[in-house]
């Protein structure tokens, strides 16, 4: 399945808009797109939202560019591993590009990288217990959030 690329000013206005993202997050936000006009020359993006990142979840199945990850600690106490692989359909078995662990409750990690990270496959998210551990993360101990992937 192809990506469902629509432009760029489209995908900033589902990003600005998502609720209970802090200050340090905006700015990151805000100096991303200001990056991503001038140098991106504001191609064509696409927001994936996450909800309650638990066992496997599908950012992309086709090879794509991760641009940003926004993710949010829900109210717990839990420690949750985000990771994502390089795969268009499972975690299990690959090696992850990317973790970052949530431990307080309602902590936030904004990663951006300006030029994106190039994913041959896909993406696929998963959280779990432990950063090496393969036992997913039990419902509203996840993060919510989204990333906003483009074309390779």
């Amino acid at each position: 399945m192809a990506l469902s690329l629509e432009n760029a000013l489209a995908v900033k206005q589902q990003a600005s808009s998502w609720a209970g993202v802090g200050p340090g997050p905006q700015m990151q936000l805000k100096a991303f797109w200001m990056y991503h006009a001038q140098h991106n020359k504001n191609k064509d993006l696409d927001f994936i939202g996450l909800a309650d990142l638990t066992g496997d979840t599908v950012v992309a199945d086709a090879a794509c560019q991760l641009y940003v990850v926004y993710l949010k600690k829900q109210a717990t106490a839990t420690d949750a591993f985000a990771k994502f692989v390089d795969h268009a359909t499972t975690a299990a078995g690959s090696t992850f590009f990317l973790c970052a662990e949530l431990a307080e409750s309602s902590e936030e990690v904004m990663l951006v990288f300006p030029n994106g990270i190039p994913q041959a496959s896909g993406i696929t998210a998963v959280s779990s217990t432990t950063d090496t551990g393969t036992t997913d993360t039990t419902s509203r101990d996840g993060p919510n959030g989204y990333c906003i992937i483009g074309a390779p």
